[in-house]
């Protein structure tokens, strides 16, 4: 039997088209210091975002990867916030 795919979206790839990113209520996270986003983009995204009612967050003292374990930039705090937003996400739109 085939189900029908769910439409996921991912988190961190940029403003997501406006009749779902209100329906799903993303925040699009971002470390404090990120060599892959500098601030001209964050606050390009953040523009972006806004138009969809959504928002940037900053995790403040972070830097890129903050929330993987194994990374050397851990930040076990902020990324407990992240995770439990994240998975608070995927409740509200997948269940």
């Amino acid at each position: 039997m085939r189900s029908t795919p769910r439409r996921i979206l991912p988190i961190a790839s940029g403003p997501p088209p406006r009749s779902t990113a209100r329906s799903l209520r993303p925040r699009r996270p971002c470390a404090e210091t990120d060599i892959y986003a500098p601030p001209q983009i964050i606050e390009k995204v953040r523009a972006a975002i806004k138009r969809t009612g959504n928002e940037v967050e900053i995790y403040p003292g972070t830097h890129h990867g903050f929330a993987f374990p194994k990374r050397p930039v851990y930040d076990r705090d902020a990324a407990e916030r992240h995770w439990e937003r994240l998975l608070a996400l995927y409740r509200r739109n997948l269940s």
